[in-house]
């Protein structure tokens, strides 16, 4: 069995654990967090391969990421899954503009490492995910994505399967989504949206580097089946564009509890409120929304070395 051992240069205010609890990611399999070791752990696949990857951040200005496959491996194997975890770590994007435009106010994101999102290990993975959580529980989402993966996934060596690749997805007859995965209204859209991708008639990966504006590229995705504002919205977020406030239910019901009451429409209220940021106004708002997640536990830099207060 082939290793790897990879160190990811990050910048000096970013933190792991700030990232994995960015949002739900984490909780979706093939991600497990490992919270007393501060280890996250998931699989992936590359070429013909699923690979098990662990990252953790020992010390401040980087990260460490292993990797386990069978097989040989090779410099273009090495570059890829380098890749992987640098994207799924959102260590590609930049908040310097973010954080110069809203100044003070958001000094204590920064200070935990707030702004990059958690993100699976390609955006066809992120986008399925994404639409799994329109609609209905996070438990009924971990469902979902706990069954579609133990059922077609890759199993890495140690047992963990990565998420489904677009082939194995488009495979499955809507039958299987609807029997197997439970996936309800959105047992039609998932294989469709599989085949899409398998059949190369959209290249969501390349929805990373996108070149037009955010409006464009919302439209982009809304085109597909099953993809509301919501959906679109959000996934843009993974991909670091925050244009879009990608307001559900849950966003509407946390809101007051944070700014006070609202008369009248929340949602109204909650984008005449974040405005001023403009092209940043979605991280605003989530930072914002999930303030608490951070503060409830977290870390302290003693030295270069982050430890659990």
């Amino acid at each position: 069995m082939a290793k790897l051992e990879i160190t990811l240069d990050t910048p000096r205010w970013w933190q792991l654990r700030t990232v994995v609890f960015s949002h739900g990611w984490y909780n979706l399999p093939p991600f497990l967090w490992d919270d007393e070791k501060e280890i996250l752990f998931t699989a992936a696949v590359v070429g013909d391969r699923a690979v098990d990857i662990s990252i953790l951040q020992p010390k401040r200005g980087s990260a460490n990421l292993k990797a386990d496959f069978l097989g040989r491996s090779s410099t273009a194997m090495r570059e890829q899954i380098q890749k992987i975890g640098s994207s799924m770590l959102g260590l590609s994007l930049s908040f310097d503009d973010f954080y110069k435009l809203v100044g003070p106010e958001y000094a204590w994101a920064k200070k935990r490492g707030a702004g990059p999102f958690l993100r699976g290990a390609s955006v066809f993975e992120d986008a399925v995910k994404m639409l799994a959580t329109t609609n209905c529980s996070w438990s009924l989402t971990r469902q979902m994505m706990t069954r579609l993966t133990d059922s077609i996934g890759l199993e890495a060596p140690s047992g963990r399967r990565a998420f489904p690749t677009p082939a194995a997805m488009a495979r499955e007859p809507s039958s299987f989504y609807r029997d197997v995965v439970r996936a309800g209204y959105r047992s039609a859209f998932f294989p469709k949206f599989a085949q899409a991708v398998a059949e190369q008639s959209i290249d969501v990966e390349s929805w990373c580097n996108y070149l037009g504006s955010s409006a464009e590229l919302v439209k982009t995705i809304r085109s597909q089946p099953g993809f509301g504002p919501y959906a679109a919205e959000n996934l843009c977020k993974l991909l670091g564009r925050f244009d879009g406030l990608g307001l559900d239910s849950w966003c509407m019901k946390k809101y007051p509890q944070i700014a006070g009451p609202v008369r009248g429409d929340v949602g109204k209220a909650i984008e005449n409120r974040y405005a001023r940021y403009k092209e940043w106004k979605g991280l605003a708002l989530w930072l914002d929304l999930t303030r608490d997640w951070h503060e409830e536990n977290p870390l302290t830099l003693s030295g270069d070395s982050f430890k659990k207060r």
